[in-house]
């Protein structure tokens, strides 16, 4: 599969981790199918809203993001275990720190599906922002450039 994507090198690293993290996230075929399947149910598809700063070419905040977008990932088990909490998280790149913030909410068993959706919504608006949050039936996710929770 070829992706063609336009922008600076920043934006397309940022665009390219989002876009393997989803394309991995299913292990097998049984998996993926529950997880769309899961995905289907939610009927609300979030609206992104991105900050007005654009991410510039060779900005050291696109390497902090997608360091965040890992942590994002790996919190769905602990969402699942705390319903309704908000996770906090910050990354960092040569320095240069992201922070973001996650959490599950309504019916848990499709945190998973939601954390995608979220992030497929996230990741085809505000994928060259400094920050953006979208809300979904089942789940929350934020990303800035500066601090706006704190980390438990």
């Amino acid at each position: 599969m070829m992706i063609m994507m336009r922008g600076s090198s920043s934006v397309k690293m940022v665009a390219a981790a989002m876009f393997i993290w989803l394309a991995c996230s299913c292990s097998s075929s049984a998996d993926q199918s529950s997880r769309w399947q899961a995905a289907d149910t939610m009927t609300e598809v979030g609206v992104p809203k991105c900050n007005v700063h654009m991410i510039k070419d060779g900005s050291h905040i696109a390497g902090a993001f997608v360091n965040l977008i890992r942590k994002f990932v790996t919190a769905t088990p602990d969402l699942i275990k705390h319903p309704g909490e908000k996770l906090c998280y910050r990354a960092s790149d040569h320095d240069i720190w992201a922070y973001g913030a996650v959490s599950c909410f309504n019916d848990v068993s499709h945190c998973a599906a939601c954390i995608q959706r979220a992030l497929a919504a996230l990741s085809a608006s505000c994928s060259d922002k400094w920050g953006a949050r979208v809300t979904m039936n089942n789940c929350f996710m934020r990303f800035e450039s500066y601090k706006f929770c704190n980390k438990k």
